[in-house]
């Protein structure tokens, strides 16, 4: 059994082999990196005398390993010679395969990144690829996709040259300071307005075309992918919104997203449905439920019918107007005016359309997040909502801005109901959920609210105002438990003992604890 030798600060891996022994000097490590080599090592081993196939495990460790603690296997004849991949397909294939680091998600990417550098390059040697031919990628990057993408997929073909630069492949890295700029696609700046749209609509040659438009513009989804898959069965009336299947961000583990049926959208939808046929399984049934559909040059010919001005990208203008409409239309913060003394606050979309008109006075409750480099000032409606992001700033993982993501989302009652029922799928709807992230919410709040009937959906949090609420934040910063200082609270409030200054209300809270 392989053992771990401590000399000073360096460690060394005593190994047995056909019963000769075996030092495997791995210089200035940390003791769990030498215990995982020797643990390895013995795995290694027996498979090797039981002439089985190399484990996954062991494999991926192997893969690991920097050149010089591999050659010292293969010294050993406990794994083969490395193989110098020069080709730059084949050093890209093998550079993921041996990122089992990262996700599934950034492996998907690296692979888009791989498809585009050879789409370009063909397969050439990558000691063949100079700076500038890197130049020219990116510039020849800039035309397929937009400059926020190509600014990323050069990072990662940087990523890769660096790599092969660092294990001595190449003599310089030609990806070195290459930038694509900050540069917008103009083409997809381009705003359609509603005259527009109307004029447009007018001239489709049916109810299909016209519903079409209208998802597109007033719904914001995707055509033809998200819209073909779009069906009656999706549709909530009762809630006014509808789920959207979208096979573009399913790979990254957002397969769906609620969307509101907005005033603008609904008439669409109902004279869509007015004409659907029963028994009908998809809002515009000429698509057949296939999203590889391509619509725009008959689109491109209504909007010609129209005589109105054509535009770029027929439908992805349509979806970013959509969107520019609504970020003006619900700001992501507000500035308040204190007597001269100007304070910006982040704000969920709930509480924007709780404010009052501008000039007016408004009531905000907040919350203080204290950084390094920075202070960040959140506003809330009301107490459900600071409590609701108080306790998600508690989760691993869930800092401010993605608590404000889920509070804009969700309101804190469905909320509660989705956590107590454990329903991930609820919250992977919301922008910057997944599954994961979204177990992880459920089984950390989940014992944290307060166990009552369902009709109470208070938060863990209680008597959030005034004295009472200073004197919860005070005594859970002097290391109490939540539900010890809610408990506590809770009994003083019955007791009708729950008055008083800050100091008097904690030493009662302390005899209860």
């Amino acid at each position: 059994m392989a053992s771990v030798e401590q000399r000073g600060k360096s460690a060394r891996v005593i190994a047995y082999i056909d019963g000769r022994k075996y030092g495997f000097a791995l210089g200035r490590v940390r003791k769990k990196v030498a215990e995982r080599f020797a643990a390895n090592i013995d795995q290694l081993l027996h498979e090797r005398r039981c002439g089985l196939t190399l484990s996954r495990e062991v494999s991926n460790w192997l893969a690991e390993l920097d050149d010089s603690l591999y050659d010292l296997l293969v010294g050993q004849d406990l794994a083969e010679a490395r193989q110098n991949v020069t080709g730059l397909s084949a050093f890209i294939d093998q550079y993921i395969e041996k990122r089992t680091d990262v996700t599934e998600r950034r492996v998907e990417k690296l692979r888009q990144a791989k498809k585009r550098l050879i789409e370009h390059f063909g397969d050439l040697e990558m000691d063949q690829i100079t700076p500038g031919d890197a130049d020219e990628y990116s510039r020849w990057l800039l035309k397929k996709v937009a400059p926020t993408t190509a600014q990323k997929e050069c990072q990662i073909a940087a990523q890769f040259f660096r790599h092969a630069f660092r294990k001595g492949l190449i003599p310089k890295h030609p990806f070195d300071g290459v930038s694509v700029g900050t540069s917008t696609n103009e083409e997809r700046q381009v705003f359609v307005p509603r005259d527009v749209v109307a004029k447009v609509i007018d001239k489709c040659p049916n109810w299909q075309w016209e519903t079409v438009t209208a998802l597109a513009r007033y719904g914001g989804l995707r055509c033809s992918s998200e819209i073909a898959l779009l069906k009656w069965s999706d549709i909530h009336w009762d809630t006014d919104r509808f789920t959207v299947t979208s096979p573009k961000t399913k790979r990254y583990g957002k397969a769906s997203r609620i969307v509101p049926i907005f005033p603008e959208l609904r008439p669409y939808l109902s004279k869509a449905l007015e004409m659907a046929d029963d028994h009908e399984l998809w809002v515009v049934p000429m698509l057949e439920g296939k999203p590889g559909k391509n619509l725009s040059t008959t689109f491109k010919k209504i909007i010609t019918r129209s005589g109105v001005d054509s535009w770029p990208k027929p439908f992805q203008n349509l979806r970013l107007s959509r969107q520019t409409e609504l970020e003006q239309k619900y700001p992501t913060y507000v500035v308040l005016d204190m007597n001269g003394i100007r304070l910006k606050l982040s704000i969920t979309v709930a509480t924007y359309n709780e404010l009052p008109e501008k000039g007016q006075d408004a009531e905000l409750l907040t919350y203080l997040n204290v950084r390094e480099d920075l202070l960040e000032l959140y506003g809330f409606i009301d107490n459900e909502q600071r409590n609701m992001f108080m306790m998600l700033n508690t989760i691993s993982g869930i800092g401010p801005r993605s608590a404000m993501n889920i509070l804009s989302g969700s309101n804190p009652k469905e909320f509660k109901k989705n956590i107590i029922a454990g329903d991930v799928k609820s919250l992977t709807v919301i922008p910057g959920i997944g599954p994961k992230t979204a177990k992880r919410i459920i089984v950390e709040l989940k014992e944290k609210y307060v166990d009552q009937d369902d009709d109470n959906l208070d938060f863990m949090f209680v008597a959030e105002d005034g004295m009472a609420g200073d004197a919860i934040i005070a005594l859970m910063s002097l290391g109490y438990k939540r539900r010890q200082v809610n408990q506590a609270i809770r009994q003083l409030e019955k007791a009708g003992e729950l008055e008083g200054s800050i100091e008097e209300i904690i030493k009662k809270a302390l005899v209860k604890i």
